[in-house]
């Protein structure tokens, strides 16, 4: 707590500070007056989250927030964008390719529980520019979706795509789309098991005799990390066709 409140969105705010002290365990002037000054900080710190919270003009309560995806949720509904299961007849059989392709809980670690030198590289709104790229806002306000064959070109785009061609803004939208692919020796997110008994995510060489449907942007990074791609035997690519009725008409700002 005494980080939040040092926190410089909540200097506006004039929030009461922490008192530097390492508590006792004995009841003593110090410790209570510790103790109070600790339950006013909390206090403080509270009203002074909730008044920001109501910045947001979005129908939803603080207690029903419980990650930032909530208040994201709340901004989409706050603009009238009807949620995909709603609005889209998607088939039973893409769905299965969609999850078969998800991997929500992948890590990007390649090495684990050994010391080694390091270099900060992380993104600035990894998950936002992501989605600018891919065109994903375009899909999520679109009236309905197709799935086209687009096995041809992911083909071509797995044997000439590089590291620096994915600098290209134009490049990403040509990667939405799922890859039934037949890996060997290709690096690639894999759902298993691997310490015997618990089922976990990880990033590693991978054979298969029986194809396997991945997202686009994994097949790309298969290539530029191995330096060959994997077989692909169809891939499909997801078409926004139109916009919902009273969708927002403001589109999300690029990341600087």
């Amino acid at each position: 707590m005494k980080k939040a409140c040092e926190l410089e969105a909540f200097k506006k705010h004039d929030l009461p500070q922490k008192i530097d002290h390492t508590p006792t365990g004995k009841v003593t002037l110090e410790e209570i007056r510790y103790a109070r000054q600790d339950v006013r900080c909390t206090a403080a710190l509270l009203n002074a989250a909730k008044r920001e919270f109501d910045l947001h003009p979005i129908p939803i309560s603080p207690d029903r927030a419980y990650s930032p995806a909530s208040i994201a949720k709340g901004y989409l509904e706050a603009m009238n964008i009807e949620p995909p299961e709603e609005k889209f007849n998607v088939s039973n059989k893409n769905l299965g390719i969609a999850m078969e392709s998800f991997m929500g809980g992948r890590s990007e670690t390649r090495i684990r529980l050994q010391e080694v030198p390091v270099v900060p590289v992380d993104f600035t709104s990894e998950y936002p520019s992501t989605c600018v790229l891919l065109g994903l806002w375009d899909v999520l306000i679109a009236k309905r979706l197709s799935f086209v064959d687009a096995t041809k070109q992911a083909q071509k785009l797995s044997r000439i795509t590089n590291l620096e061609e994915c600098f290209r803004p134009e490049l990403w939208p040509k990667l939405r789309f799922f890859a039934l692919i037949k890996p060997h020796k290709h690096i690639l997110p894999v759902r298993t098991t691997y310490d015997g008994s618990t089922p976990n995510i990880g990033n590693n060489y991978l054979s298969s005799s029986k194809p396997v449907w991945l997202a686009g942007p994994d097949l790309i990074a298969s290539k530029i990390q191995t330096g060959t791609a994997p077989e692909v035997i169809r891939a499909i690519h997801i078409e926004p066709r139109g916009n919902q009725p009273e969708n927002a008409t403001c589109k999300p700002a690029r990341n600087g």
